[in-house]
C-alpha cells in the first residue's frame, strides 16, 4: 500500500477551545485514503468533543464506502438537535484522482500547472446572494457568511455536491478561519512558495490568518494532500486494439464465470494500455482454453 504524505496544521482562535478537526484514514479493504476537515459551529464543550468524531467518521466510512457515504454518515452523528458543523471530505482514488463532497463553507482548492482553482461553493447566504447577483460583484456584508444553509446535520444526497477531481497537483482543504481571513491572492502566493513542501504550506496557510481590528481570529485548519499524476501508459496501437476486439468476441462463447474474468482483463488492458497487458490477457485466454479442454 502506498504511503501518502499529507500536511496538516491547526491554530486555535480567540473565541474559545478549538472546534476544528481533521482526520485521515486508509482502508485496508479498498486501499483508498480519505481526508476529512470539519469546522464545528461554536465553541461549547459539546461541539469541541463532537468535531473530531465527525471528522473520523467521515474519513473512515469515506475510505471504504465513498465520499458521499462518508459525509452523510458523519452527518448522522449531528442529526439530533444540538452541536453541528460543516465539513469537506476528499477520497483519493487509485489513479491519482479524487472524490470530493462538502456541506457548508469549508473549502477545497486544486493547485495544478501553476493555477489555483476553488472547487467548492460555500453554502452560506453571502455565497447565495453573490451568485444571485450574477456578476454584479461579491456581497460586501461579511456577516452574511455566518448564515450557513447546509450543515453536516442537514446534509442529504440532494444537498451535498460531488466533484470528481482530476489526477495531478495538490488538493488544499481549509476551514473558513483560513479563507475568510486570508485573501485568495495571499493563498496563491503561499502555494507557489511552498508547493514543494506540503507541511510547510499547511503551516503557512494557518499562520497567515490575521486577527481582525476587533481582536477576533477564528479557528484555522488547513490540510494539503498530493494528487498523484495520471499514469501515462504506452498506449494501444490499432493492431493491438483490433486483437482486443477479437478477444472480446471470443469471450462471448466462454462460460459466464470465465467470461467475466476475461472481460475484466480486457478492460484492464484498455485502461493500462501497452503490449504487456495484451500478452497477459492472451495467457489468460490460453489457460482458459486449456482448462475447458481438460
Amino acid at each position: 500500500m502506498t504511503t501518502i504524505t499529507i500536511g496538516t496544521a491547526q491554530r486555535e482562535g480567540t473565541a474559545g477551545l478549538i472546534a476544528d478537526a481533521a482526520a485521515t484514514y486508509t482502508s485496508d479493504a479498498t486501499g483508498r485514503t480519505a481526508v476529512a476537515l470539519v469546522d464545528g459551529m461554536g465553541h461549547d464543550p459539546g461541539i469541541v468533543r463532537l468535531a473530531p468524531m465527525l471528522a473520523e467518521t467521515a474519513a473512515r466510512v469515506g475510505a471504504g464506502r465513498g465520499a458521499l457515504a462518508g459525509l452523510l454518515s458523519a452527518g448522522l452523528l449531528a442529526a439530533d438537535p444540538g452541536p453541528d458543523g460543516v465539513g469537506v471530505l476528499a477520497v483519493l482514488r487509485e489513479d491519482g484522482s479524487a472524490e470530493l463532497v462538502w456541506a457548508g463553507d469549508c473549502r477545497a482548492y486544486r493547485w495544478h500547472d501553476g493555477q489555483l482553482v476553488q472547487l467548492t461553493t460555500d453554502h452560506n447566504l453571502a455565497a447565495y446572494l453573490t451568485e444571485a447577483a450574477r456578476g454584479a460583484g461579491t456581497v460586501p456584508v461579511s456577516a452574511l457568511a455566518d448564515y450557513v444553509g447546509v450543515t453536516l446535520g442537514l446534509a442529504t444526497v440532494a444537498t451535498a455536491p460531488f466533484v470528481s477531481v482530476p489526477a495531478g497537483g495538490a488538493l488544499i482543504l481549509t476551514s473558513d478561519g483560513v479563507h475568510d481571513q486570508v485573501t485568495v491572492e495571499v493563498i496563491e502566493g503561499l502555494v507557489r512558495e511552498h508547493q514543494g513542501d506540503l507541511q510547510a504550506l499547511a503551516d503557512a496557510l494557518v499562520a497567515a490568518a490575521v486577527t481582525t481590528a476587533e481582536g477576533y481570529r477564528d479557528d484555522a485548519t488547513a490540510v494539503v494532500l498530493p494528487l498523484a499524476p495520471a499514469a501515462d501508459g504506452p498506449g494501444l496501437s490499432p493492431a493491438v486494439a483490433m486483437h482486443l476486439g477479437r478477444m472480446a468476441v471470443t469471450a462471448q462463447g466462454l462460460p459466464t464465470s470465465v467470461r467475466a474474468r476475461v472481460e475484466d482483463a480486457i478492460d484492464g488492458a484498455i485502461r493500462g494500455g501497452g503490449e504487456p497487458a495484451v500478452l497477459a490477457l492472451m495467457d489468460l485466454l490460453l489457460a482458459t482454453a486449456v482448462d475447458a479442454g481438460s
